[in-house]
């Protein structure tokens, strides 16, 4: 039996590995199904061709075979998996240092129409 070296993952990382790998493709595939959807992606339903599709498709079918195998390997479901907040904020576009949390707020306003309170005065 060979024992994991320090290059080589384990079998439990290479499982972990796969599912973060099949995740990202299973969320790939969900996204064709509905042209918002594609939108919320990035992509537009247009720029998609057949063969596009059948290979997002195909290659969540292979991602989730490759998953099977190591777990059947593996023995058990190991703990660690990617979530799919995880995948999207990878996935997501870099923000403007200023839209990020902790940049500089935006003052109130007050609203078009909107009537200042009378002042009071004493005498």
């Amino acid at each position: 039996m060979r024992h994991p070296t320090e290059a080589e993952p384990s079998l439990e990382q290479r499982t972990i590995a796969a599912h973060r790998l099949y995740l990202a493709a299973l969320m790939r595939a969900e996204a064709l199904e509905t042209p918002e959807a594609l939108e919320a992606a990035g992509h537009l339903a247009i720029d998609l061709s057949d063969g596009d599709r059948g290979a997002i498709l195909l290659e969540h079918r292979e991602r989730f075979q490759d998953l099977n195998d190591l777990v059947d390997e593996l023995g058990y479901v190991p703990k660690g998996f990617a979530k799919r907040s995880e995948i999207d904020l990878e996935r997501a576009p870099a923000r403007e240092p200023t839209a990020q949390w902790g940049g500089p707020c935006p003052q109130p306003q007050a609203r078009a129409g909107a009537q200042a309170a009378p002042t009071v005065r004493s005498a």
